[in-house]
């Protein structure tokens, strides 16, 4: 039978470059579907934050303008109790109280003017035809760089003026203009609060001026985000102040050129929407992220704008960090997956390869018997191991037993060759000596019984080793089994991989909503925030009536004096009412403070609940990449289910030769029991000539042919000993 080549790839190589590509076409998935979720949930987040942060800095000089506003409805109210006082002493303590007013307080400039005959009734006796024509009253009172309180003032107002900031009945913050404070051009604005006596008529009109280069120390971007600029600009887009200073009181490019983001209105109401708007836009050729937030800062109801603008090129690094670091874990992780699938599949294919090439060996080479497998794996594998090597022993034992057979079949066969030619002699002299034939035909006889009975036992041996073969082919099948049971328990281990898919399915679930719990808990915070900054408005309206009422008790103390004795006991009340303002504003102020360390401990709450967001997020993202991993390997175990049929194939291709051999031992069975059926003619034809010598003559040529073929089958059998013999010694028993 001729040598067959067989040719395959290395399963070894095979799954290394499987799972390598595979590796290596889902990581760059991976990475570049995670790289892209991040940038854009990177810029999201970095987005509300910046959002969240101008908002809260908004809120820092919203509060800001809002307390100069407060300052000066105070003033105002203390001023509308100014008719309490004696119309002899009240110019005098109205003076002193703005005095000791900017004096005790940070307010730089105070003032207030009264419309004509609405203060004293004494505006005759105060004209001036040059710097009072009218005789109004009004006070002024500044302070200047040294500390020290002067009468003087930053703007003067024309009657008409008065009148008309009078009858606006409202707290309003008027444009910035440069002004001279204390021999200093500065940027201002005034605070303008209408001044109401006790009947309700407006009497006049009171304000401070602000100097708007205290809110330059509010404007640090940093504080945002890096490199961010922040601006406050009025209604009117004019720019109040400026984290780089530049274009300060002149009017703001971006309100003129993105005018709708800043006055946007209702689409239903038709009013003007007070959220937060943000866009992007080309800032001096830089693309810029800017947020707008609207601020109410006095009671004309009219928004002013504080702005944010951030590069974005400056928000997109720290994605692009972040990108390149998962970049790097892709790699490593790729890396050390490669060296682990690398190692495993060696340890999984080392004995399959020495399995291939001992039968290689068998099958094509010098047919060495003696390799056996080792293999320390409690496995399948292990299991290979164990059964091919038992098979290889069934295998010795049988191919060692048949050469033995073989070797003394041989000499039979050789014996057996001589009798005949000895006998086809005998047939030859047969014809010159019919005489002495009778009596050799006796040994003749005796030597075909002892060939019969060599021939039986040729039968005995090829029958032998027939079953052996037998064993040989029941070995190989179980081997085929053994693979096949290997086989079907990788299938086993990818269904148990598909159920944990499930179960990873199902954290995937979990852990969504365990993340829509913790937006809930967000919102919450929020409201809770908005709540509290309710609350401290509360507590600044406390204050400002204890303000009220200390000046109440201030104007009863005065008239108490001016009564005299019989306005001791008025004195009593008036000292009573004032230790009652005071302890109101006492508590007012522990108010605010407190609702300030609740307003804080509600930031600390809603920065926690941010780091749970991103831990929600992280599990989310970590659950995606075990599912993908799970898939990886899944794939894996069908690769290495491919291999285990190769295996099983290569079984098969034995069970093959084992079956060819078969076929030619029942050839061999065959061609004995054709030997044994002459031997047994010959004895018939031997027991003929020794009850019919007297035809043996007649019969000469009869046992010559009958010799003849003897012979030929004779020689037909040694030579196929010679070819058993030949193919038993192809293996390597020993």
């Amino acid at each position: 039978m001729s040598k067959r080549k067989f040719s395959f790839k290395s399963i070894r190589m095979s799954l290394i470059l499987s799972l390598g590509i595979a590796m290596v076409v889902i990581s760059l998935f991976m990475t570049f579907m995670i790289g892209k979720t991040v940038l854009n949930s990177n810029k999201e987040q970095i987005t509300t934050s910046i959002v969240t942060l101008t908002e809260n800095k908004s809120n820092s000089v919203e509060k800001k303008m809002t307390e100069m506003v407060y300052s000066a409805e105070a003033f105002a109210g203390l001023l509308g109790g100014s008719w309490a006082i004696p119309e002899k002493q009240r110019s005098t303590s109205i003076e002193q109280e703005v005095r000791a007013m900017v004096k005790s307080s940070t307010i730089n400039s105070a003032w207030a003017y009264w419309i004509p005959n609405m203060f004293d009734h004494k505006d005759e006796r105060r004209a001036d035809s040059k710097d009072n024509p009218t005789g109004q009253f009004k006070v002024h009172y500044i302070r200047d760089k040294n500390g020290r309180i002067k009468n003087d003032i930053v703007t003067e107002f024309t009657s008409q003026e008065i009148k008309e900031y009078t009858d606006a009945a409202i707290t309003f913050i008027n444009e910035p203009s440069i002004t001279t404070l204390d021999g200093e051009r500065v940027l201002s604005a005034k605070v303008f609060s209408p001044i109401q006596n006790s009947l309700g008529q407006r009497t006049g009109i009171a304000g401070i001026d602000i100097v708007l280069s205290g809110l330059e120390s509010m404007m640090d971007g940093s504080s945002i985000y890096k490199k961010t600029n922040c601006q406050f600009l009025t209604s009117t887009g004019v720019v109040l102040a400026s984290s780089d200073g530049s274009s300060v009181g002149s009017k703001s490019g971006l309100f003129s050129d993105y005018k709708d983001f800043f006055e946007s209105r209702d689409p239903e109401s038709g009013t003007l929407d007070p959220s937060t708007k943000h866009f992007t836009a080309k800032v001096n050729n830089t693309n810029m992220f800017i947020t707008v937030v609207k601020t109410q800062v006095d009671r004309s109801g009219s928004y002013w704008y504080f702005v944010s603008i951030t590069p974005l090129k400056v928000m997109d690094e720290s994605a692009w960090r972040t990108i390149w670091n998962i970049v790097f874990a892709f790699v490593l992780q790729i890396i050390i997956v490669m060296a682990i699938v690398y190692l495993v599949v060696s340890k999984i294919t080392n004995p399959l390869k020495t399995t291939v090439n001992a039968l290689q060996n068998i099958s094509e080479g010098d047919g060495d018997m003696t390799v056996r497998l080792h293999s320390n794996q409690a496995n399948e594998i292990g299991a290979m191991c164990e059964s091919f090597n038992k098979t290889m022993d069934k295998l010795s034992s049988s191919i060692k037993e048949a050469k033995d057979s073989s070797a003394e079949m041989h000499g039979i066969g050789n014996e057996l060759n001589d009798s005949m030619a000895q006998t086809s002699m005998a047939v030859t002299d047969i014809t010159s000596s019919i005489q002495s034939i009778q009596n050799q035909m006796q040994e003749h006889a005796a030597g075909v019984e002892e060939a019969r009975s060599v021939v039986e036992q040729i039968v005995k041996n090829i029958k032998k080793l027939n079953e052996n073969i037998e064993v040989q082919a029941s070995s190989v099948n179980d081997s085929s089994a053994a693979v096949e049971e290997m086989t079907a328990n990788i299938r086993n281990v990818t269904t148990i991989l598909e159920n944990n898919r499930q179960s990873i399915t199902s954290l995937e679930q979990a852990s969504e909503s365990g993340q829509a719990l913790i937006n809930n808990t967000a919102d919450l915070s929020a409201k809770i925030q908005a709540r509290s900054k309710n609350l401290q408005e509360a507590s600044i309206v406390i204050k400002k009536i204890a303000s009220q009422t200390n000046l109440l008790a201030m104007n009863a103390a005065i008239e108490a004096a001016h009564a005299g004795d019989s306005g001791q006991g008025f004195a009593v009340v008036a000292g009573e009412i004032r230790k009652l303002a005071e302890e109101s504003s006492s508590q007012g102020t522990k108010i605010q403070n407190e609702l300030m360390e609740v307003s804080n401990l509600i930031d600390e709450v809603t920065k926690s609940t941010k780091t749970v967001q991103d831990q929600f997020n992280s599990i989310f993202g970590l659950t995606k990449t075990v599912s993908e991993q799970e898939h990886v390997i899944v794939e894996a175990m069908k690769e290495q289910n491919k291999g285990s049929e190769q295996v099983l194939d290569l079984i098969h291709t034995i069970n093959t030769i084992t079956g060819s051999v078969k076929n030619d031992s029942d050839q061999m069975m065959e061609g004995s029991r054709q030997v044994s059926f002459e031997m047994d003619s010959i004895a018939n034809m031997t027991t003929d000539v020794n009850t019919n010598v007297k035809n043996m003559t007649e019969k000469t040529d009869a046992i010559g042919e009958f010799s003849k073929k003897a012979q030929h089958c004779v020689e037909m059998n040694v030579n196929s000993i010679a070819k058993l013999q030949e193919a038993m010694n192809k293996f390597k028993v020993e």
